[in-house]
């Protein structure tokens, strides 16, 4: 039975109902710190107390840390498929060459001009085959982190995660 005095409380004690419960408790706003993944309390000077506090400075600098390591393993991937591919080019233009000197009759003149149309033809294929292998290893490991939930699909250099998720 609610509080006549007050109808929107439950019955407490200092009315004159006579109840012995309190009135309603109202949550406080709370803050949630994308770096440590935790809950604030929602006031200005809370929140300016935890992001000057210890662990906030030590998860910031792990994560800024983390993004450095990230950009340079980018960086080194993308270095180590331009080399390959310089390499798979300068294997098929040798074999191209010797390819061209064996149907000009073993000589190192002018290839012919079929020989030369179906060299570029298969280089070209190697290259898009290549090309695509890559392409779909990029994408397998960008999957493989979205589905730990690590990374997200629009941001990949930043973590998100839903605070009702359960997961800290």
């Amino acid at each position: 039975q609610a509080c006549p005095t007050r109808p929107a409380l439950v019955p407490h004690a200092s009315c004159a109902c006579g109840g012995a419960m309190t009135e309603w408790w109202v949550s406080q706003k709370k803050n949630w710190c994308e770096i440590c993944r935790v809950w604030t309390g929602g006031h200005i000077q809370q929140i300016l107390k935890h992001k000057n506090g210890r662990m906030h400075q030590e998860h910031e600098e792990k994560m800024l840390k983390e993004a450095r390591q990230r950009e340079v393993d980018r960086e080194k991937d993308k270095k180590d498929v331009l080399n390959q591919i310089e390499q798979i080019e300068r294997a098929a233009q040798a074999a191209m060459v010797a390819s061209a000197a064996t149907a000009a009759g073993g000589t190192a003149g002018a290839p012919g001009r079929n020989a030369t149309t179906v060299l570029v033809a298969s280089r070209e294929a190697e290259k898009q085959r290549i090309e695509e292998t890559i392409d779909t290893v990029k994408r397998r490991r960008l999957e493989s982190t979205v589905a730990a939930g690590v990374v997200s699909p629009q941001c990949p250099w930043t973590r998100h995660t839903d605070p009702n998720s359960g997961q800290f």
